[in-house]
């Protein structure tokens, strides 16, 4: 055997990266199930929120009303009418229920489930990744907000299709990188609260 041949023979497998290797943040990233859950519990505390919210406007009572003659006459004008007065307050609502994830890298579902939003490199997100990840992740009732001071029916339907994009790429998830469409967009990724915390400790120490 020349000297310049190995002397152990290298399979395939061999010249493959090691993604299970401790400094890979794919591993510690929460998949699917969990991040599912999470995003369940808050629109089930967003519907309360919202629906208080209407009461306490008055608001549903119009929405009620709106539904039942809904039934029976395709009135045009008492659709926008009602539509009008509602869409603000749950697009406000919304907005407002999620910006602690701007500031605290979690809403109440993922604090719940004790999760959190880093950078897709396991070091803490900064604000301008959380932002981004924002206004992606609620693309539909950002530009539905533009739509009503600038009317425009394309931002409505423009904004309509990528929240579209946003629902169907929050199955991304489910894959080995366990990212969603917003999340690779933003640089962004979802772990759990201990080993978030235990890597970002190792980093600064």
């Amino acid at each position: 055997m020349s000297e310049f041949e190995p002397n152990e023979k290298k399979n395939f497998a061999d010249y493959l990266p090691n993604y299970y290797e401790e400094h890979n943040p794919y591993i510690y990233r929460v998949g699917f199930a969990r991040r599912l859950a999470a995003y369940l519990i808050d629109y089930l505390i967003l519907s309360l929120l919202i629906v208080i919210a209407l009461f306490a406007s008055g608001q549903m009572n119009e929405l009620l009303d709106g539904i039942k003659y809904f039934g029976k006459s395709l009135d045009d004008e008492l659709i926008r009418k009602t539509a009008l007065a509602i869409v603000p307050i749950v697009n406000v609502i919304t907005l407002l229920y999620f910006t602690s994830e701007l500031f605290f890298g979690a809403s109440l579902g993922k604090l719940m489930l004790g999760i959190r939003i880093g950078s897709d490199d396991l070091t803490p997100a900064p604000f301008t990744k959380l932002l981004a990840r924002y206004i992606m992740k609620n693309i539909s009732i950002v530009l539905s907000s533009i739509g009503m001071l600038i009317p425009l029916l394309a931002l409505d339907f423009f904004g309509d299709f990528l929240q579209i994009l946003i629902y169907i790429g929050f199955f991304f998830s489910i894959g080995y990188r366990k990212q969603a469409f917003h999340d690779r967009l933003s640089a962004t990724a979802v772990y759990y609260n201990n080993v978030f915390y235990e890597n970002n400790e190792q980093k600064i120490g």
